[in-house]
């Protein structure tokens, strides 16, 4: 099955990138909706309000992620146009571009680590303050233990949000079709523990056993296959350096808008 779908793929001319992330994107499409007749069947409407008020708190996190991770995508394409991978899984080429990549690598894993433990007690805190508030206001919503699912989503987030550089970085280096394939693999079985959880009654813990689930199934598959290549990322750049202030700011802080104004557009509504 798998090798007709490839078949078709290069009859239609399209490459492995835009196939699988289009396949993933055609996954999405049913799972979704099923997703949603779950909830509705599975969760009170006190619940589904938590269910779904979780997520739109957790995309706070854009103001702490600033779109830094498109940026590095582009710095990084920009010095992997002179290297190339090992069979061991690592970078050789021209000195300066590896060092050039490998102090970007260091800076946004250095920025995303203190933005995940800042995003956990601030946001973590934070959401855990708003709905108590808002339960306050509900007798309904009162009952709901909310407390236990809320830190576990809190905590999946901040994980996402530290390894977030290590994706921008493969992609950056030419490996968007690979990771666009684990993408792929990943859907279905992340709907599957999502559906589970929904069915045998796992309620407002439903979602947090989804997030757990994506964050442990990222970290397992970034240091099974990707080990040797972020490993790099520790050693001291010699040649030359990415320079925050002069290279990346310019174009960073544009960005950092348009990012902050996706959330006024899309995630806000939920929360209130």
């Amino acid at each position: 099955m798998l090798q007709r779908l490839h078949q078709f793929r290069r009859w239609a001319g399209v490459d492995r990138a835009v196939f699988y992330s289009n396949a993933t994107q055609v996954v999405r499409l049913f799972t979704g909706p099923v997703t949603m007749a779950l909830v509705l069947r599975y969760l009170t409407p006190e619940v589904q309000g938590y269910y779904y008020a979780f997520f739109g708190v957790v995309a706070t996190q854009v103001f702490l992620e600033m779109g830094f991770s498109q940026n590095i995508l582009q710095f990084a394409s920009h010095e992997f146009a002179k290297l190339h991978f090992t069979p061991a899984g690592t970078l050789e080429g021209d000195p300066v571009a590896r060092s050039r990549l490998v102090s970007l690598g260091r800076l946004a894993f250095g920025y995303y680590a203190v933005a995940a433990v800042v995003f956990f007690l601030a946001v973590g805190i934070g959401g855990h303050i708003f709905f108590t508030l808002s339960a306050k206001h509900d007798p309904q919503t009162h009952a709901v233990a909310w407390q236990g699912a809320w830190w576990i989503i809190a905590a999946s987030a901040a994980g996402s949000l530290a390894i977030n550089p290590a994706w921008a970085l493969l992609n950056g280096c030419n490996q968007i079709a690979t990771t666009a394939q684990y993408n792929l693999w990943v859907a279905p079985a992340s709907f599957a523990v999502n559906a589970v959880a929904l069915i045998c009654g796992a309620g407002i813990y439903a979602p947090a056993i989804g997030a757990a689930f994506n964050l442990l199934m990222d970290v397992g598959y970034l240091l099974v296959r990707w080990h040797p290549f972020l490993r790099q990322f520790r050693e001291h750049p010699r040649h030359g350096r990415i320079s925050w202030r002069q290279e990346i700011w310019p174009f960073q802080w544009r960005i950092a808008v348009s990012w902050f104004s996706s959330y006024f557009i899309f995630d806000i509504i939920k929360p209130v």
